[in-house]
C-alpha cells in the first residue's frame, strides 16, 4: 500500500502561560502536525528574538503528532509577541521528520502572525532589557538651602521599577557626603530620595558623587518581569545629571570678610580708601537691605587703636552688596596709625551672620624731606 498522505504543520503554539519572560526562562514551543511523525537527529526552529534570533533544538515528541522545542531566553533577546522568523523557520538540521510510511513531512509553517502561528495562538513577551536611569532632577526650586531643609532628589528610569528594601543615593556635599535613603516611587518610573541638609554640608551646585552613587544597599530595583535595573547614573555635571538639570546651592557657611589693606599693613598710601569685601551678598541682620545710608553705623575708624580718637568718614556699599568702601573725610596723615573695624551686623540671605573684623594700618611716610 502506497501512503501518499504527507504530514504537514497544522499549528504552532506553547504550553507556557501568556505573559512576559526574562533571561533563563524556558518556553516550550510545540509544533503540531496533521499526523504522528518520527524524528531522527535534531531539527531546529528559529525564533524572531530581535538583533539575534534564537535557534532552538528539538527536544521531544517523536512518535506523536506534536514536537516540542524548548526555547531558553538569552540575554539580548526581545519580542513584543514571540513568533518564528518565517514560514521556513523549521529546519531538519541533517535530521528527518517522517510519518510511519516514511513520507517526509512538509516543514512549511503558518505565516508568522497569521492564524495557527505561534504569534496568533499565544501572547508571549520576551523582555531582557534592564531599566536604566534617564535623568536625575529635583522638584525643588533653583535656590540656596541651609541646614534642616528637605530637598527631594528624583531618579528617573526609562521603565517602571519595583523597589524592595532601602536603596541609597550618595550626594557630593563637601567634607562629608550625604547618603540619602530611598523614600517613594516603587511601581513607577521615578524614585524619590529625600535629602535633608546637615550643618556640615556645602555645595555650589548640588550633584551626586559619581556615576555609581546609586546603590541597592541590600535592596532590589527591578522591572515588572524581574529584570534587574542598571544603576549607572549620568556623569555628574553632564546632560541628564542633577547638577545639569538644577541649580541647587547648599550653603552652611557665613560670608567671608576681607579688609584691604590687610591687618598689619605698612606703607599704606594715605590717599587710598579702605575696602571691606564679602564673598557673597550681605544684608543687615534684621533682614533689611544694607545701604550707603546705614552702613556707616557698622564701621569704626579711629586714630592709633581701638581706644583712639574717632576719624570722620563716609562709607558706601556697592549695588551687589559685596563691597563697603570707607573714605575718610580728610586724607590720613603721613605715618599715621589707623584702626578700622566692622561689627558682626551683616548676614547672607540664609541668615548666616558675618564675623566682626578689624585691622590696624600704618600710613606711608609721604612728607618730602627739606634742607
Amino acid at each position: 500500500v502506497i501512503d501518499g498522505n504527507v504530514p504537514t504543520v497544522s499549528s504552532v503554539t506553547s504550553t507556557k502561560t501568556n505573559g512576559g519572560y526574562i533571561v533563563d526562562a524556558t518556553i516550550p514551543i510545540t509544533i503540531t502536525f496533521t499526523q504522528s511523525v518520527s524524528v531522527t537527529g535534531t531539527p531546529q526552529l528559529t525564533l524572531e528574538t530581535g538583533a539575534t534570533d534564537a535557534v532552538v533544538d528539538y527536544a521531544s515528541g517523536t512518535g506523536t503528532a506534536t514536537l516540542t522545542f524548548n526555547y531558553v531566553v538569552a540575554a539580548g533577546h526581545t519580542s513584543s509577541d514571540l513568533d518564528y522568523t518565517s514560514t521556513s523557520a523549521l529546519a531538519l538540521n541533517s535530521g528527518t521528520i517522517k510519518d510511519a510510511s516514511g513520507n517526509a513531512a512538509t516543514l512549511t509553517l503558518p505565516t508568522p502572525g497569521a492564524t495557527n502561528s505561534l504569534g496568533a495562538n499565544k501572547a508571549l513577551i520576551i523582555d531582557t532589557t534592564s531599566p536604566t536611569v534617564s535623568t536625575v532632577s529635583s522638584s525643588k526650586n533653583d535656590a540656596a538651602y541651609k541646614v534642616g531643609e528637605s530637598i527631594p532628589i528624583n531618579v528617573n528610569f526609562d521603565d517602571k521599577v519595583y523597589v524592595t528594601g532601602t536603596p541609597q543615593l550618595t550626594l557630593e556635599t563637601g567634607t562629608t557626603d550625604a547618603v540619602v535613603d530611598y523614600s517613594s516611587g516603587s511601581e513607577s518610573t521615578t524614585l524619590t530620595f529625600n535629602y535633608t541638609v546637615a550643618s556640615t554640608h556645602n555645595s555650589s551646585d548640588l550633584d551626586y558623587t559619581s556615576t555609581s552613587a546609586l546603590a541597592l544597599n541590600s535592596g532590589t530595583l527591578k522591572d515588572s518581569l524581574g529584570n534587574v535595573a542598571t544603576l549607572t547614573l549620568p556623569a555628574p555635571g553632564a546632560t541628564g545629571s542633577l547638577g545639569a538639570n538644577k541649580a541647587i546651592i547648599i550653603d552652611n557657611l557665613p560670608p567671608t570678610v576681607t579688609l584691604d589693606p590687610a591687618d598689619g599693613s605698612t606703607a599704606v598710601l594715605p590717599t587710598l580708601p579702605i575696602s571691606i569685601t564679602f564673598n557673597e551678598y550681605v544684608r543687615l541682620t534684621d533682614n533689611t537691605e544694607a545701604t550707603s545710608s546705614n552702613v556707616d553705623a557698622l564701621i569704626t575708624l579711629k586714630d592709633t587703636d581701638v581706644n583712639g580718637t574717632d576719624i570722620a568718614f563716609d562709607a558706601t556699599i556697592n549695588t551687589a552688596k559685596t563691597v563697603i568702601t570707607i573714605d575718610p573725610t580728610a586724607d590720613f596723615a603721613s605715618e599715621q596709625t589707623v584702626y578700622v573695624a566692622i561689627s558682626a551686623s551683616l548676614e547672607d540671605t540664609l541668615d548666616h551672620a558675618t564675623s566682626a573684623a578689624s585691622a590696624t594700618l600704618k600710613m606711608k611716610d609721604v612728607i618730602v624731606p627739606t634742607v
